[in-house]
């Protein structure tokens, strides 16, 4: 249930527990939400200087996102570059959320490496765990197409 690389949930230890989270929260009259986040230009850092730098980029995205969550919310590698929160409550802001990750990625000075950022997106309100992960997934290409990304450089 955990991913090898960064050590945060991986993808079938994240879809196991967030359905479940999202499962009692929907039947105790309490919202569930799941945020979407992509890693901008990781095949270019691959490419450049070799998959352990794209690694690296990884594991720092991974440890930035783990700052952003509140206790008892839930992060997972989805996949390659892809990372999901998922979490009780309404539904944070996107944009806040891209910008606090940013702002922790610069401090971890990975720039040398990449400066594409993330782009993040974000559903709430749906009972259905699979809906809220689509939906999310959604929302982060709208964001991606032009809606709105940061940089770690911010």
């Amino acid at each position: 249930m955990t991913d090898g690389l960064t050590g945060v949930l991986n993808r079938f230890g994240v879809d196991a527990l967030g359905a479940e989270l999202v499962a009692r929260m929907h039947a105790s009259g309490q919202p569930a939400f799941a945020l979407f986040i992509d890693v901008n230009g990781l095949k270019a850092v691959n490419d450049a200087h070799g998959h352990e730098a794209g690694d690296q980029v990884i594991c720092a995205v991974a440890a930035s996102a783990g700052t952003v969550i509140r206790e008892g919310d839930l992060l997972g590698r989805w996949g390659g570059d892809e990372f999901v929160i998922v979490g009780r409550g309404g539904l944070p802001d996107a944009d806040e959320i891209a910008d606090r990750i940013g702002q922790n990625l610069a401090r971890m000075d990975i720039s040398r490496l990449w400066q594409e950022g993330v782009s993040v997106g974000g559903a709430a309100g749906l009972k259905d765990y699979s809906g809220l992960i689509a939906a999310a997934d959604e929302d982060m290409y709208r964001r991606r197409a032009g809606v709105r990304v940061t940089t770690p450089m911010q």
